[in-house]
């Protein structure tokens, strides 16, 4: 597959070579059509820019106003139906139990000296 410059009909095999030449070409009609180009690039630009800044102005009349929350009601007679984290019975007698967390720096030295000397 070639390619054809669009400014004076020299083919190429990849479509890089045929803009490199096109932008390596000092003469006038070459450099003519890269500022065309540039132009329109610019111009492009410029237009989206401009439809960017009228849609974000315009967004809030496009779309309607967001809704309140609605109200929640609680029913207070199912609320005794589930189990309280504050009625749980937690069984503190740890003594024997060699992976309970140990929260006293007195406990934790001793338990190291211990295993020192063991």
């Amino acid at each position: 597959m070639s390619y054809l410059s669009s400014v004076c009909g020299c083919s190429f095999k990849q479509s890089q070579d045929c803009i490199s030449h096109i932008k390596l070409k000092k003469d006038v009609v070459h450099i003519q059509y890269i500022e065309a180009q540039s132009e329109k690039l610019t111009a492009n630009f410029a237009n989206a820019v401009k439809t960017s800044a009228v849609a974000t102005s315009t967004i809030s009349s496009n779309h309607p106003p967001m809704l309140e929350a609605p109200l929640v009601q609680v029913n207070d007679m199912d609320s005794n139906d589930l189990p309280s984290s504050a009625a749980i019975a937690i069984d503190t007698d740890n003594d024997n139990d060699s992976a309970s967390i140990k929260s006293s720096p007195a406990e934790l030295v001793k338990d190291c000296k211990d295993e020192i000397n063991e």
